[in-house]
């Protein structure tokens, strides 16, 4: 929604922000509310009057937003059940302060997590308005392609939120039980259970259908979450609504010794008008790039593109273990041949030659750049 909304982000010596500009005719009690009341659940904000715009200050520090977050990582059940939880307390919530939930930014890249505690912020935009109950149902479309298929307890719980949405059943109440706890009626697992044993294919066979064809082991939950979709969903295109798919290189651990299967396939590039094909092992040689540590930690290989850096494993593909490094910290972007780094909402900042850059912003790095996450100093090589 960055498209239909002037979005920018900015810092200062203690917090960052997302700023959001309105026309001034937008002002109305609703600013008050949101500014003046602690409201559980959503961004905190200032606002201020600057030549004629109406400037909102939304403090997303130590947050980061569930788009970057599950870029890599899959969404498992525990981290399902409290997003729509913290999504569900808001929509109940608002109407107490006499706001309209319609105004509430409902997209990956507007819903924010506390990685202190596993919170969930949104953000309230008295200038934005979609009806909360379609931006919902946007929303689950989206996640149903970034669940953790592995977590049959997940994949049963967004199966029923799914099917909650496609009902057209309003009652909020009902679906507070549904995630509090409500599993899947043993006639739905039936029907999933006999589809699976109906289903005739090869045990050798690719699994990784959507995920570019990835040789790989046969697993079970990957079988039902693609039975589901194409039998119980129904999708839009771009439904995942901005959220980046898994990439070639992205392939999660367990099949990893599989990778020297496609040492030797070959893979179409776009518009090509040769045709010419190139060998995926080629490809990725040509763009495999090193960040030399000059503070004496381990050098990083940036070896798949996008490239995560943090603090945390399960969120970072480059690991940094330093008190400084936020859990998850920045991206470089492989676009064109052309490399980016974007900082994404850290608390110490990212910097390029010394120069910091703001939060989400994404700058062209070049080979030999001094590339900073918080106090630990890269070259780019």
């Amino acid at each position: 929604m960055r498209g239909t909304m002037d979005v920018s982000y900015g810092h200062d010596t203690k917090n960052n922000f997302m700023v959001i500009k309105l026309p001034f005719e937008k002002i109305s009690y609703k600013l008050k509310m949101i500014e003046k009341n602690k409201i559980s659940g959503l961004l905190k904000i200032k606002y201020t009057i600057i030549n004629g715009e109406i400037v909102l200050k939304y403090n997303i520090s130590s947050k980061n937003t569930i788009k970057n977050l599950y870029s890599k990582e899959k969404i498992n059940n525990k981290q399902l059940r409290a997003l729509l939880q913290g999504i569900i307390t808001v929509w109940d919530l608002v109407p107490n302060y006499l706001l309209d939930a319609d105004n509430i930014v409902l997209t990956n890249e507007m819903i924010y997590i506390d990685l202190n505690n596993d919170k969930v912020y949104l953000c309230y935009n008295p200038g934005y308005k979609k009806d909360f109950y379609l931006a919902f149902h946007d929303l689950i479309q989206g996640i149903l392609l970034v669940v953790d298929y592995n977590d049959l307890t997940a994949v049963e719980l967004i199966y029923k939120v799914n099917e909650w949405c496609n009902s057209g059943n309003s009652d909020i109440d009902q679906l507070k039980e549904i995630v509090e706890g409500v599993y899947m009626p043993v006639k739905i697992k039936d029907r999933i259970k006999n589809d699976i044993q109906n289903e005739n294919y090869d045990a050798r066979q690719n699994c990784f259908e959507y995920n570019n064809s990835i040789p790989g082991k046969i697993n079970p939950f990957v079988r039902i979450f693609e039975i589901i979709k194409q039998k119980f969903f129904s999708f839009k295109g771009d439904i995942l609504n901005g959220m980046e798919p898994y990439d070639v290189c992205s392939v999660n651990k367990e099949y990893s010794e599989d990778t020297e299967n496609i040492t030797n396939e070959t893979i179409s590039f776009g518009d090509n008008s040769d045709n010419e094909t190139i060998l995926v092992s080629d490809a990725l040689r040509n763009h495999k790039r090193t960040l030399i540590s000059i503070c004496g930690t381990d050098n990083i290989s940036v070896e798949n593109y996008p490239f995560l850096i943090g603090k945390l494993e399960k969120h970072a593909d480059g690991v940094i273990r330093h008190n400084s490094i936020s859990r998850v910290q920045a991206k470089i972007h492989l676009t064109d041949n052309k490399y980016f780094l974007e900082d994404l909402n850290s608390k110490n900042g990212t910097y390029v030659n010394d120069e910091r850059i703001e939060p989400y912003e994404i700058i062209e790095i070049k080979i030999g750049d001094k590339i900073g996450f918080a106090e630990i100093d890269f070259f780019f090589r």
